[in-house]
């Protein structure tokens, strides 16, 4: 189930991913409107749809530092 919202007046969806110390500065010198390209030794992170979820793919957020992060997104940008 989605977890749903009203932020700003702007209907969102929170999905949840692990982000490293390094990625979120740089998602925050980005305004907190982008995420970093993946770089090359980090596995390939497939956001989930609740904190409770985690993919087979997903490594433990202690890897790499990561801790679990909520990101709202609008509808149309979180399903296809």
């Amino acid at each position: 189930m989605l977890e749903r919202a009203t932020v700003d007046g702007i209907d969102v969806v929170f999905l949840y991913r692990p982000a490293g110390p390094a990625e979120m500065e740089l998602v925050r010198a980005s305004g907190m409107k982008r995420w970093p390209p993946r770089l090359p030794e980090q596995p390939i992170f497939y956001p989930v749809t609740n904190e409770r979820q985690q993919p087979v793919e997903e490594p433990s957020p202690k890897d790499f530092g990561a801790r679990r992060v909520r990101i709202a997104v609008r509808p149309d940008d979180a399903m296809p």
